[in-house]
């Protein structure tokens, strides 16, 4: 699949939703002397999708540096755009073996199907766009665990709830009897669609259309996950992270509102305690600060105006990671340590509808 997130700021919810389900990004850069610098500086839109690819779990990005032919293939300029954005990929948690570059120039076609024939750009010796997208490997796959799948939209039809979205790990299997979270609703699956045709059996990675019955529409909301019943994932509405400070114009203390956003789910949120102030290697710097300030890294607990699908990131790193947007703007990223959970062993409600046949 090829999704086209959009790029601007009133739009960063919906780019949210879409890269939680992509595996690889391309993020393109304009070379254009001006352009690059508008969407780097702080606050700008390149340095928040670097950050919301990584947060929602892509796990590989190619940068690709376009208009190249505006800046006649100058290496000079390509190398301190490449020399700009990489500390800032790092201090992030891109590794260097996960980015990969491209000059390009989408006006003239050149290193985007086959490699450019331009002298002027002789100095890159690396493939076009189109043979790096096709000869990625395919990531490691978590077949043999719970089946578990983010909600990213979910419609009536023909009798049953339709939910759509990614299976992050595990299978899904026609006659499956799973559960709905939060709200431990039981569900059967009635069918799988995938890319067009219904299948038996659905597996990590594949984007599917699943039909369910047991449960309506209106108790299906963007961001639920439809998981195993006998290893449900945990929700909660209290959380303890890390949470690193990226951009924010005033101090932030014990109190502050905000959105946090995991996968395709999001919630109004504030900030009840802080902890810490911690360095990288999670050394505590300052115990129960008043505030903390961009560029710091904080242990902090976030209390939600409903439950989220969550755990700690030593269970599970890809429902770990969060997204902070306060007024407009990203704020920063964090992973939950622990969670509060409420007891996960109350007996499954039954189902609000029967199957039909």
């Amino acid at each position: 699949y090829v999704i086209d997130a959009p790029g601007h700021r009133q739009f960063i919810a919906h780019t949210i939703g879409g890269a939680s389900l992509a595996e690889v990004a391309v993020l393109i850069v304009s070379a254009r002397r001006g352009e690059f610098e508008a969407g780097f500086q702080r606050d700008g839109q390149t340095r928040e999708h670097i950050v919301l690819a990584r947060t929602v779990g892509v796990q590989t990005l190619i940068i690709a540096v376009n208009k190249m032919d505006e800046a006649d293939w100058d290496k000079k300029r390509y190398d301190e755009i490449k020399s700009n954005i990489d500390p800032f990929l790092r201090s992030v948690g891109w590794k260097d073996s996960d980015c990969l570059w491209v000059p390009i120039s989408g006006f003239t076609g050149d290193n985007l199907i086959e490699k450019t024939q331009n002298e002027k750009a002789s100095w890159y010796s690396g493939p076009p766009l189109l043979d790096i997208l096709e000869n990625l490997r395919p990531p490691e796959r978590l077949v043999n665990a719970p089946a578990l799948m983010s909600i990213q939209d979910k419609y009536k039809a023909m009798g049953s709830t339709v939910v759509l979205g990614k299976i992050e790990c595990g299978t899904i299997n026609e006659g499956d009897e799973l559960l709905i979270q939060p709200g431990r609703r039981p569900v059967e699956v009635v069918s799988i669609e995938c890319d067009g045709p219904k299948v038996e059996i659905a597996e990590p990675g594949d984007q599917v259309k699943v039909s369910l019955h047991g449960i309506d529409d209106n108790d299906v909301r963007q961001g639920y996950c439809l998981c195993s019943r006998q290893r449900p994932i945990h929700t909660t509405d209290h959380f303890q992270a890390q949470f690193m400070i990226m951009e924010c114009p005033n101090v932030i203390s014990a109190g502050f509102q905000c959105v946090i956003h995991s996968l395709a789910a999001q919630e109004e949120a504030i900030m009840t305690k802080l902890l810490s102030i911690v360095d990288k290697s999670k050394k505590e710097i300052s115990k129960a600060p008043a505030f903390a300030k961009a560029g710091q890294t904080i242990m902090c607990r976030f209390k939600l105006a409903n439950e989220m699908c969550m755990e700690p990131f030593k269970a599970n790193p890809q429902f770990a990671r969060f997204i902070v947007r306060s007024e407009g703007r990203t704020i920063g990223i964090g992973m939950v340590t622990a969670i509060t959970t409420r007891p996960s062993l109350l007996p499954i409600p039954p189902p609000t509808s029967s199957p039909t046949t």
